[in-house]
Formats: structure tokens, C-alpha cells, sequence
């Protein structure tokens, strides 16, 4: 599934991955390098994600719904709500099912859901669903960061 994307692409996307229990974010890590993504970034609540997220250009989040301080349906919302990351691909990784929850979840505006346990398969499925929009994210990123360098190039030849 994730085979018909490059090698080199994989390995530059930022990924966050947002969980408080430390084991699950070793899971996840551990399942995303066996998919060939290896630049992972990890937080343990949604607080310091929500600062990560702020200061760094990532590809793709996939976020616990149940943290402290700031829950994942909370950063979400955060993440929609501001103009720089609205567009920024997120998998919500819950073992929440209720389905009012999930509405919410859908109505703000997730990208996807991954629900625990999960295996391999899953996540690679998940993730081979919306990998054309990670790319584009990705992608767009590089040009954008690549426009902010060409001003500020301009700005010191000036």
C-alpha cells in the first residue's frame, strides 16, 4: 500500500506522535519505521504538541484522544482553528468509540482514526488512505519554506 510512494519521501516527513503513555508512542513509532517513516518527533500531552506544532513544519500528527492538560479532540480543534496548520493531516488513535465522540471528532475535522488495539495493517491502511494528502502537506511545506527563504535572501541583498 504505502510501497507505491519513495523511500527518501518517507524518511523526510515530520511526524508528531501525541500519547501519555509511553509505551503506546514506542508502539506507534515502531509501526510507522517498519512503514518506512522514520522522522518522528514524540510529545506526551496535547499542550507541548500544541507548542511543537507551533514551532516546527510537520507532515502528519497522530494524537491520543485521552491526555492531560490538553486532550486530543482539544488540539485538534486548536490545529483547525489556526490558519497555518488547518490543512495539517491528523489521525486521531483512540480506543474511544462512542459515537457522539466520533461525530465531534468528524465535525472538527479529523483526518482519520486508528482505534486501539491496532495492528500493522491497520495503521498502514490508515495511513495509505490519506498518504496523498500527507505528501501534499509535505510538499507544500517545502515550498513554503522555500518562499521564506527567498525573502529573506532578498531581505539581506537589500
Amino acid at each position: 500500500m504505502l510501497d507505491n510512494y519513495d523511500e527518501d519521501l518517507k524518511k523526510e516527513m515530520k511526524v508528531l506522535v501525541i500519547d501519555d503513555v509511553v509505551y503506546m508512542r514506542a508502539i506507534i513509532i515502531d509501526m510507522l519505521s517498519r512503514l518506512g517513516i522514520t522522522n518522528v518527533t514524540e510529545a506526551d500531552d496535547g499542550e507541548k504538541a500544541h507548542q511543537l506544532i507551533q514551532n516546527n513544519p510537520f507532515s502528519l500528527v497522530l494524537c491520543d484522544w485521552h491526555m492531560p492538560k490538553v486532550n486530543g479532540i482539544s488540539l485538534l480543534r486548536m490545529i483547525r482553528f489556526s490558519h497555518d496548520t488547518k490543512t495539517l493531516p491528523f489521525i486521531m488513535v483512540t480506543s474511544n468509540q462512542k459515537l457522539d465522540d466520533v461525530k465531534e471528532c468528524i465535525a472538527t475535522g479529523v483526518s482519520g482514526f486508528l482505534l486501539k488495539p491496532f495492528e500493522l495493517e491497520k495503521m498502514e491502511q490508515q495511513l495509505a488512505d490519506l498518504f496523498d494528502d500527507v505528501v501534499l502537506h509535505h510538499r507544500t511545506l517545502g515550498i513554503l519554506n522555500e518562499k521564506v527563504v527567498e525573502a529573506l535572501d532578498k531581505q539581506e541583498q537589500a
